[in-house]
């Protein structure tokens, strides 16, 4: 089904605050033209109904199982790309195929203005007009970047500034599903189609009047710079160059040059080029920083434009084009697009639930593969961290990873559902020290971001040891983790590594008299260690009693005169918390003493023992759920929450620590009233930046009953949302989980078995799981 939504534009917001994650250290059924009215009417309505996927239906069936192509259905591409200030979730409903370079969709703006905090990914929902359709996107990220190559179809030319222009949407006919994206553009009398394969992508132009004027813009971009050099040549029904870019998120270590070779069918029938000075008529050819082409088609009612990408040379371009786009139809290309979501999306087979909780859970699912992005071409070759071409032998290499954010649950996602694709982060990671000497914290495209606290990738490498990802070098990334867990990066390297490590090396903590955010670089550091201790332990290393007692140092800075992880001088005396902060400033990271409070998930009967037992833990972890806002008429995600926040990373497993503060039963009590409010099937469905996936890795986690600890090999059980899952995991395994009667209404555990046996415990273990039935007794009432 294609989503078509209908909604009144909204008037954004000015917001003077900082976003989250900003800155730091099988179906084969022919698909639907759109242009059709079968098209049209094939759309999923948002009345609610759920007489399909409940207990059972109006005729007293059974509720049937989610197969590959429902979930494709399901899927809701504008989920998520609406709302305000920290409510924005910064996604697109641009075409791509699963972790695809080209990430093909709308760059909009409202009534000429474009606020940044609103427009990370280029697209709010809504926004009345288009400044065109661009090729690269970051995706649920809290930082502007990429947009590059940008071509808007218009009515009339501005000469001066070509690439100044926009034009409006007809909202009502805006459309998406899974590598497909489809709008009108009254003005221009356009309808725009776009589709994608992994390093191309393909727009179509079907004229109402009887021809068809496009910008096309190779120095466009979601974050407009001064430093943008643009050299294109246009030569018959070919256009080809690249364009040099650098200025924003994803170019902080260095510019990457984006090489492009285009086909247009049919011929234009004239062509201008425009530079600084404004559009030259019959020139071919541009050079400088503003550097485009108009191309019109006199008389056509349709216009096809194959654009194939590259970061390596124009040659790599030209091959992604021919092989993945020349010679094919349209409906190839999408037809192909949906087989590879078909297969992503078939992975997790629902049954149960009402259609608005499996729309979220599969819209969930299928943001889970929109980063990190494949950068390695046909032939196996990348442009590196350090500019320089490499071959991807045996792996494909990707960039694009959030690490700080996703390592807590998107990458426990992959190791669990997608073992192939971690294993490729994993070498790709390791790719990137060898070009620069060290493993990043937050790489996109080419470049070390350097961006948020701490070293997460310590944690992904320990956990996917442990998990048994194979075919990963975990020597060598011991060696390089434990490197820059002990000792400050080299001077000019790309990477400045862990603020103050030499200070917390020998204080156990980072003093607040000399380091910002040394409360929350303390807290990561240690689960860090921990992790690293863990894979010492895997690899038989002799670091790893040393480490496991680094990971205690969360311990350092818990002050039992407030019960709350404090700043802490050199000379151990606490200073005064004050007030919360959101910004980078101050012993917290982009949030406050409460959500730090709970942050030691790695140690949580240790965490409850040193609060003073579990009851004096349950009255503040209470007092966080309860005095949030979560279940309050003034529920919104426009400012963080200052008590629970799940817009951001910190505290996504705090609800499970209720296990450990002897009250099992607010798990399912919390966890559901989470799943039911801060994920809805509206625009703003998504309470903050998905970070990559990660809010949306919560959501599966949560709905499926367990939610994992980062850098281990185990999980704490939760309150599965559905009454049958099927999962399939690693070497053709299925994991099953029954939850008879679970529901929104039902979210109490009574009890949970493995296999028929009963589980003790808050835990389980990732092995456990491989190929296992994993049951859970639901009731409405809160046990006794």
């Amino acid at each position: 089904m294609l989503y078509r939504r209908h909604a009144a534009p909204l008037v954004l917001l000015s917001l003077l605050v900082l976003s989250a994650c900003s800155d730091g250290d099988g179906n084969t059924e022919q698909p639907l033209d759109a242009s059709t009215p079968d098209a049209q009417a094939d759309v999923l309505s948002d009345t609610g109904d759920t007489s399909d996927a409940g207990e059972t239906n109006d005729a007293g069936e059974e509720p049937q199982i989610v197969d590959a192509q429902r979930a494709f259905e399901l899927v809701d591409p504008f989920i998520g790309t609406g709302g305000l200030g920290f409510g924005y979730a910064a996604l697109t409903p641009a075409a791509q195929m699963p972790n695809g370079l080209v990430k093909l969709g709308p760059d909009t703006t409202k009534q000429g203005s474009h606020g940044e905090l609103n427009h990370f990914s280029g697209y709010h929902y809504d926004d009345p007009d288009t400044r065109g359709f661009s090729h690269l996107h970051l995706v649920g990220t809290g930082a502007a970047g990429l947009g590059n190559l940008r071509v808007l179809p218009v009515a009339q030319v501005d000469a001066a500034k070509p690439w100044e222009q926009y034009t409006a949407m007809d909202k009502a006919s805006e459309a998406a599903q899974p590598g497909y994206y489809t709008v009108d553009l009254p003005d221009a009398g356009v309808t725009a189609e776009l589709t994608a394969s992994l390093r191309g992508g393909l727009h179509k132009y079907s004229s109402t009047d009887g021809g068809v004027t496009l910008l096309f813009n190779p120095a466009g971009a979601v974050k407009t710079t001064p430093n943008t050099t643009v050299d294109m040549t246009v030569d018959g029904t070919t256009i080809e160059g690249n364009v040099i870019y650098s200025g924003d998120f994803a170019t902080r270590s260095g510019p990457f040059t984006l090489h492009f070779s285009a086909t247009m069918d049919p011929a234009p029938t004239s062509v201008s080029a425009w530079n600084d000075d404004g559009v030259q008529d019959d020139q071919t050819s541009a050079q400088g920083t503003q550097g485009g082409a108009v191309l019109e088609f006199d008389g056509a009612t349709e216009v096809e434009l194959r654009v194939g990408l590259s970061l390596v040379d124009l040659d790599q371009a030209r091959l992604h084009r021919t092989e993945e786009l020349d010679e094919k139809t349209f409906a190839e290309v999408r037809q192909a697009a949906k087989d590879a979501w078909l297969d992503k999306l078939g992975r997790v087979r629902l049954k149960g639930g009402s259609v608005e909780n499996q729309t979220i859970f599969y819209t969930a699912l299928y943001n889970i593969w929109r980063m990190p992005t494949r950068l390695d071409g046909i032939d196996g070759r990348y442009r590196g961290v350090d500019d320089e071409v490499h071959q991807a032998d045996g792996f494909a290499y990707y960039s694009d990873l959030s690490l700080w954010d996703t390592f807590r649950t998107l990458h426990p996602w992959l190791a669990l559902v997608d073992p192939e694709l971690q294993r490729d982060s994993l070498k790709s990671l390791l790719a990137m020290k060898d070009a620069s000497g060290y493993i990043p914290r937050w790489p996109a495209m080419q470049t070390f971001t350097g961006s948020m606290i701490g070293t997460p990738a310590d944690l992904v490498f320990a956990e996917s040891a442990l998990k048994g990802i194979d075919g990963v070098d975990y020597e060598a990334a011991f060696d390089a983790l434990y490197e820059t867990a002990t000792q400050k990066p080299a001077d000019g390297a790309m990477f400045r590594g862990r603020t103050g490590v030499e200070r917390y090396v020998e204080l156990g903590y980072l003093p607040a008299d000399e380091y910002d955010e040394s409360v929350s670089r303390t807290l990561e550091f240690a689960w860090s260690d921990w992790a690293l201790a863990n894979l010492a332990d895997h690899l038989g290393r002799s670091e790893a009693a040393e480490l496991r007692a680094r990971g205690e140092n969360w311990k350092h800075l818990y002050n039992p005169d407030n019960g709350f992880f404090a700043p802490k001088n050199a000379d151990g005396t606490f200073e005064e918390i004050g007030g919360s902060t959101f910004g980078r400033e101050g012993p917290y990271t982009e949030g406050n003493a409460w959500h730090y409070r709970f942050y030691p998930i790695w140690h949580p009967e240790e965490l409850a023992a040193t609060f003073g037992g579990e009851e004096a833990l349950y009255d503040p972890l209470s007092t966080f759920f309860e005095d949030s806002k979560l279940e309050s008429d003034r529920f919104q995600t426009v400012l963080p929450d200052q008590m629970y926040w799940h817009g951001n990373e910190h505290d996504l497993g705090a609800v499970y620590l209720f296990h450990y503060a002897g009250r099992p039963d607010q798990v399912g009590r919390w966890s559901r009233v989470i799943q039911t409010t801060a994920y809805t099937t509206e625009p703003d469905g998504l309470a903050g930046n998905d970070d990559g996936g990660t809010l949306s890795a919560w959501y599966l986690f949560s709905a499926l009953g367990f939610s994992p600890v980062a850098g281990g090999d185990w999980y704490m059980l939760g309150s599965p949302l559905f009454t049958y899952a099927e999962v399939d995991v690693a070497d053709g395994q299925t994991l099953v989980i029954e939850a008879e009667g679970a529901d929104v209404d039902t979210p109490y555990v009574t009890g949970v078995s493995l296999d028929g046996e009963a589980v003790e415990g808050a835990t389980i273990t990732h092995e456990q799981l491989m190929g296992a039935t994993l049951r859970f007794e639901m009731s409405p009432d809160a046990p006794q």
